[in-house]
């Protein structure tokens, strides 16, 4: 009998996130990251069910990109931070409990500081 080998979601998530590929033959295939079936020594059909599991159905390789250059920072320059020192002011404020009476004293009080407002504009 042969020993069934023990593949886990995550592995696989991982593996693809890595740049594995699901074959040898895919489109984004790199030789020296592999592929799942490969890794894994899958048939094609073993490779189909393992993706036909709801947290892998429709899972792509992730492109790992590389650039073709190495950047080597060469220039030594002092970098100067300033730091301005502010002082934080806190100014506490009483909350005020609005209720129906504080409503309609307020609404008086609008309407005497526009007639006073107006007075006021007249006198000019």
């Amino acid at each position: 009998m042969t020993q069934k080998t023990k593949i886990t979601v995550s592995g696989i998530l991982a593996d693809l996130e890595n740049g594995c590929t699901r074959t040898s033959t895919s489109k984004n295939y790199n030789a020296e990251i592999g592929c799942i079936q490969d890794k894994y020594n899958l048939t094609n059909y073993d490779l189909e069910m393992l993706f036909k599991h709801p947290k892998l159905k429709g899972k792509k390789t992730h492109a790992v990109k590389t650039t073709s250059f190495v950047l080597e920072d060469d220039v030594d320059e002092e970098v100067i931070v300033e730091v301005e020192e502010v002082e934080n002011v806190v100014k506490l404020v009483e909350p005020v409990i609005i209720t129906q009476d504080n409503v309609e004293s307020s609404e008086n009080n609008v309407v005497n500081n526009t007639e006073t407002a107006n007075e006021v504009d007249a006198g000019w």
